[in-house]
């Protein structure tokens, strides 16, 4: 199976049903495991990231990003050229991020009046990077934590995934869709790529380096024998020298 046959698999809707609604006989209470807003933003905060804790350490997840690497064969970086097995790359979402993924499942649901839970929202989620309707990038994780201080950018070439879809498919904030926007606008020309793969600034090739030992041996070896020439010389001068006072 190529990237091109992750095909879209539409789903069934959640039921809703009040199976899940925790409530005791003779109590006014009770407890929904479904809700459909939030009380304020830091509430809908810790909901995003925990579906994103949630989704990142799922075995799901884990067969996404291994499927990348192993079958689809997208196993170095797409900066340097280094392979995974030589050092440590990852699989950066991009130009919109794991973040802005769940907050757009979410909002979704809440405009359209529906209950949702974490695992509602990580289904979604995961089922979207199944079905190939995510950006992603490899790179280095040295690079990966360069990008996210805000060092270096991303040219949109080198995103896989139809990053689109979220783009088209929900709604976004329009201050985070602007940024996304300015993200995609950055491409390979606007970048310059000074080192790559075994080509880092002052690594010199490894046959030029013992070139370079050898030659310095040779002019030592050369000095030390113009230095001891130099010692006969003034040692039979002395002698000469003696001789002739004597």
């Amino acid at each position: 199976m190529s990237e091109s046959e992750l095909t879209d698999v539409e789903l069934p809707p959640l039921e809703e049903d009040n199976k899940n609604v925790f409530k005791i006989d003779n109590s006014p209470f009770e407890l929904s495991l479904r809700i459909n807003t939030f009380n304020d933003d830091k509430d809908e905060i810790k909901f995003i990231k925990a579906v994103e804790k949630m989704v990142r350490f799922s075995p799901e997840y884990r067969l996404w990003v291994d499927y990348i690497v192993d079958t689809l064969g997208q196993n170095k970086c797409e900066f340097t050229g280094e392979l995974k097995s030589e050092t440590s790359v990852d699989v950066h979402h991009h130009p919109i991020c794991l973040y802005t993924i769940v907050k757009a499942l979410i909002d979704d649901k809440i405009k359209k009046h529906e209950y949702f839970c974490t695992y509602d929202i990580a289904r979604e989620t995961i089922e979207l990077h199944f079905q190939n309707k995510v950006g992603y990038v490899l790179m280095l994780s040295s690079l990966h934590e360069k990008y996210h201080n805000g060092f270096m950018q991303i040219p949109v070439e080198f995103v896989s995934g139809d990053y689109k879809y979220i783009l088209t498919h929900y709604e976004i904030d329009k201050e985070e869709y602007n940024r996304i926007l300015l993200l995609c606008s950055v491409h390979k020309d606007d970048i310059v790529q000074s080192w790559s793969k075994n080509n880092y600034p002052g690594l010199k090739d490894q046959s030029t380096e013992v070139k370079q030992i050898e030659n310095n041996q040779t002019v030592l070896v050369k000095e030390q024998e113009q230095i001891a020439n130099n010692q006969e010389e003034i040692t039979d001068e002395k002698i000469l020298n003696i001789m002739s006072v004597a």
